[in-house]
């Protein structure tokens, strides 16, 4: 019970809301905030789904069902294959932070400027020279 508390309470001071803010937005008194932050109460359901949508979080993540913050990307609006594009650039972001960890860390700054610039070292890597490296090999 008082993870939850200490969650709700966290979420709202990192927005800076106030406790009677937050009641007013949540449509409850600011008793009842108080004692789902001190963990004497746990908010019903309704109240726990408007809490998640209010700061933007699962409520697994208010319930500690998930450590981290789930974030959410809207693709309404986009065709099938942009969202396949969006998916597939996930995957590479979290492929490429998992190979970050396994790059010695004297190597780190070479990849960031890769990833970040196209560039090796300072200068611009083509496909073109990529290709070039292997037709010599």
């Amino acid at each position: 019970m008082v993870d939850i508390g200490n969650k709700i309470k966290a979420l709202r001071v990192s927005q800076k809301i106030t406790q009677n803010e937050f009641a007013t937005r949540l449509g409850v008194t600011k008793s009842a905030i108080s004692s789902y932050e001190n963990g004497s109460r746990l908010p019903s359901y309704d109240i726990l789904i408007k809490i998640s949508r209010i700061f933007k979080v699962s409520t697994d993540y208010l319930l500690g069902c998930v450590d981290e913050k789930a974030q959410s990307v809207s693709v309404s609006g986009l065709t099938e294959s942009q969202i396949a594009a969006v998916k597939s650039s996930i995957r590479t972001f979290r492929a490429f932070n998992v190979l970050q960890k396994q790059i010695p860390q004297e190597m780190q700054p070479f990849l960031e400027e890769f990833v970040e610039d196209g560039t090796w070292n300072g200068e611009a890597v083509t496909l073109d020279q990529q290709n070039n490296s292997h037709a010599k090999e």
